[in-house]
């Protein structure tokens, strides 16, 4: 996605790129993905329907463009871990609290809800979504874990394993009653459940 070009051998600039993929995601989200028009979401954007059509011929590929940028940007938000950073326990609390909270934000529900609904039409996409984000971001909770065993702050045979369990015990139950029931846990709610996750985890990998 960061190689596509304006023209022949001129790179698309970041602020056109954002106002397609912007005017993109705002057409899926209202209209789904059957509904969605590339007409429709060219007027929107505001960059010219040949520059559009250039990079993303197709409204197939514009979807998966879209998708794929909302979970790398979830990633990057709430992943961004050092061993340096603190406590532990505020370092997890934090990473937790924010997950959590980007994965219950409506637009983010909508999208998970349509990926799951028109995911046939993509076979591939579901394990592009994974690798870019679960995949990716449980991968740098495990290195930051490793950190900490490094440090003998922590004892974690399979800090892989144990990044999957951190990331399930902070948001057990919380999407699945949101997208069941449209009902959303409030972030004092989302910061308890958050607390008691990281209070269990560090007593179960305690040195």
């Amino acid at each position: 996605m960061s190689n596509a070009s304006d023209s022949v051998g001129r790179p698309l600039s970041e602020a056109k790129r954002e106002k397609i993929l912007s005017a993109a995601r705002r057409v899926f989200l209202e209209d789904g993905f059957a509904g969605a028009s590339m007409q429709h979401i060219t007027e929107l954007s505001g960059v010219s329907k040949a520059t559009v059509y250039n990079h993303f011929p197709s409204k197939d590929q514009l979807f998966e463009a879209v998708m794929l940028e909302q979970v790398r940007k979830l990633r990057e938000q709430t992943f961004n871990l050092r061993s340096d950073m603190g406590r532990p326990e505020d370092v997890l609390f934090g990473l937790g609290v924010g997950f959590v909270s980007g994965v219950l934000q409506p637009q983010n529900m909508k999208m998970a809800r349509q990926l799951v609904s028109d995911g046939w039409r993509f076979p591939h996409l579901g394990r592009a979504f994974m690798e870019e984000g679960p995949v990716r971001g449980t991968q740098l909770l495990a290195d930051y874990l490793q950190a900490l065993c490094d440090q003998g702050l922590l004892s974690i045979e399979d800090t892989t394993l144990a990044a999957q369990q951190f990331i399930a015990l902070a948001e057990v139950g919380q999407a699945n009653r949101a997208h069941m029931t449209g009902e959303f846990p409030s972030q004092a709610e989302v910061a308890q459940r958050v607390k008691s996750a990281v209070r269990l985890f560090m007593r179960g990998y305690a040195p």
